[in-house]
């Protein structure tokens, strides 16, 4: 026998022995989990173990179990009923108004698990078929195919798998008598769920080609395709799960009485974190066109964050809500939920949306950016509604492009009358103007060239619109008293001097204040300008790092809490450029009309100087900041001009 042989054969028998090592282990590994798992759920009032005990082999073992699940008094009826939903399927529910599982299962030793996955401690196969009682609903239901085919993983690093695939249907639902009553598409519904071993580290992700449901008594149809999910979830209090989380689809379309429309291409995200003991929260929205008829839009976008929560307090706060909801002591949890968000708003959270754009004639011609918060609240003060809304901090704006108010107005027009193109476009502009004129005398509107914008403004119990003059906020509520006497009736939980407050930001690094007033001129252009370029000399910089306020894209130190410069642009047709000419290293960046942020460190033929080049600039408001790459400040100018970037 030669060398090789040897050797092969030598490495073959050790193969062979880590095997019959590893699936020994796996089976008193598993022995021992589960039994410890079963004096876990004896522990529980709501759950009756008989037995559940793993009965390890070689290179397999078995799972014998037999549990019934009983709701506590306190749980939720639809508990109760979705029990005796089971029972009308023809699945056991014990005598007791229970769910009882019983059975055993077969139970494949690692490390080779084949599946979809490979490799692992081991695997067991789950087929659940569609109940008989259930199938006389499903007329169309292909044969024995299971209803879910289930996939159970233990990983090697101690992680579980449980991977979810659904029968497809696609067919009629009948009722007892055998009439039909919906049309139900389901394909290719697949979901995989991970855990640790401590279940303090959860992902979900999953997709659905195509759900449609159509009830033709009702006039209800629903039509999604190509939807998918995702979720990376970690626990930092009992309570507390954060991660990111995202949902994506290519088509909703649905249609009700009277109602129909269709969502494309969705995209919805959300990340949420601890930091340093404070709750945050990014969520971002997109969808390429919404159509509600007979109104369509073009895109959506929606940019939203909470920061500056405290987390300990949200962490309560969910404690509580869920123990109302649990029946857990009603008023106890009224006065922990007031107590909870007493702490919050004291600590000051901040809530940013900037901008929703909505596009209806062109891109993002309608759009909204809004700045919630609250400033200052002290314990001691009263808890009159007028001293918490004079800590009140709110900054708002509306913009509407004339063009999206005439498509609108078009769009109407069309449903009401029946008439020509050219009659539609001509009515719809005289309409407009109508609007326009009547909007003139509003104090909330300003009607502009191409546009129409509000603003609002809420500080200190002051309110402006338009930049007016500031007012008394609770001048404008005459009914003030009467709201405050209301709430607390109908609250009827927690001390009278329990304060709602403290709801406000610390401003100077969460968000750039786009709505404040500039620490420089403002510039007021219309295309062809002269002098050109337009030169502002200003102190740039400042202590607030663009990084951790607008992305890694943008670099540098700004003051957030003013913009350096303001530019009404009216355009024509020429580009834009904003550059900068400093003899240190300085960076830009800039909020144009459309509520879009642009920035730039180095650009070409400038050194360590900025620039930006709008092509086929929008009229309206470009906010400026001029930073430098380094924290502090130094002299700089800001050049504006229609011919390029000239240092």
């Amino acid at each position: 026998m030669s060398g090789y042989v040897r050797k092969g054969l030598s490495a073959l028998i050790l193969i062979a022995l880590l095997y019959l090592v590893f699936s020994f282990w796996t089976s008193r590994s598993l022995s021992q989990e589960v039994a410890a798992y079963a004096d876990t759920l004896i522990q529980r009032d709501d759950v009756m173990v008989t037995q559940l005990e793993y009965q390890g082999g070689l290179f397999s073992g078995t799972l014998v179990y037999d549990l019934t699940w009983r709701p506590m008094e306190g749980e939720a009826l639809e508990i109760r009923e979705f029990l005796m939903l089971l029972d009308d399927f023809g699945l056991e529910s014990g005598a007791a108004g229970g769910l009882r599982l019983r059975g055993h299962q077969r139970v494949l030793h690692g490390p080779w698990i084949g599946g979809s996955h490979r490799f692992g401690r081991a695997r067991a196969t789950v087929a659940i078929p569609l109940p008989d009682a259930a199938r006389v609903y499903l007329p169309q239901y292909p044969g024995k195919t299971p209803l879910f085919s289930i996939e159970l993983v233990a990983g090697l690093r101690g992680e579980s798998i449980v991977s979810i695939r659904s029968a497809d249907y696609r067919g009629r639902v009948v009722d007892e008598w055998g009439e039909t009553v919906a049309q139900l598409t389901l394909l290719g519904m697949n979901i995989e769920l991970r855990g640790n071993r401590a279940i303090t580290r959860v992902g979900l992700h999953g997709n659905i080609d195509r759900w449609a449901l159509e009830i033709p008594s009702d006039d209800i149809s629903i039509d999604l395709t190509g939807l998918k999910f995702s979720s990376r979830q970690s626990l930092v209090t009992p309570s507390l799960w954060v991660g990111p989380q995202a949902l994506n689809f290519d088509k909703l379309v649905f249609g009700f009485t009277e109602t129909a429309g269709e969502i494309v291409g969705a995209s919805i995200r959300s990340d949420d974190a601890v930091r340093g003991g404070q709750y945050e929260s990014l969520t971002s929205l997109h969808f390429d066109a919404i159509r509600v008829l007979p109104f369509e839009t073009g895109p959506v976008a929606l940019s939203m964050r909470l920061s500056n929560v405290d987390a300990s307090s949200y962490a309560a706060l969910l404690e509580a809500v869920d123990a109302m909801y649990a029946g857990d002591g009603e008023a106890d949890a009224y006065d922990s939920i007031y107590a909870a968000l007493e702490t919050i708003l004291q600590k000051g959270p901040k809530l940013a949306v900037d901008p929703l754009t909505i596009a209806v004639a062109d891109k993002d011609d309608i759009s909204v950016s809004l700045y919630v918060g609250f400033d200052g609240f002290n314990r001691s003060e009263t808890t009159e509604i007028e001293d918490v809304l004079r800590h009140l901090v709110l900054d708002g704006r509306v913009r509407i492009q004339h063009s999206a108010l005439q498509a609108l107005l078009r769009t109407r027009l069309a449903v009401d009358h029946e008439q020509g193109t050219r009659t539609l476009d001509a009515r719809a502009q005289l309409e407009l103007a109508e609007l326009l004129e009547s909007l003139q005398a509003s104090e909330w509107v300003e009607v502009k060239d191409d546009h129409i914008e509000g603003t609002i403004r809420l500080e200190a119990g002051l309110s402006s619109r338009n930049a007016e003059e500031p007012v008394d906020l609770t001048t404008h509520f005459g009914i003030i008293d009467q709201a405050q006497q209301t709430a607390r009736a109908l609250l009827g939980f927690g001390s009278q001097d329990s304060a709602l407050a403290g709801f406000m930001p610390g401003r100077s690094a969460d968000v750039l204040m786009h709505l404040e007033e500039p620490l420089w001129p403002a510039q007021r252009l219309s295309s062809g300008f002269t002098p050109d370029p337009v030169r502002v000399d200003l102190i740039a910089g400042g202590q607030d790092a663009l990084e951790s306020i607008l992305g890694a894209d943008c670099v540098g130190y700004v003051t957030a809490a003013q913009p350096d410069i303001v530019i009404d642009y009216t355009a024509g047709h020429f580009d834009l450029y904003v550059y900068v000419d400093a003899s240190h290293d300085t960076t830009l960046a800039i909020r144009d009309p459309n509520g879009r942020w642009f920035c730039n460190d180095d650009a070409p033929g400038l050194g360590l100087n900025p620039g930006l080049h709008f092509s086929d600039p929008v009229s309206g408001r470009y906010t400026v900041w001029v930073g430098n790459y380094s924290s502090g400040t130094g002299s700089a100018t800001l050049l504006i001009s229609e011919l390029g970037m000239n240092p």
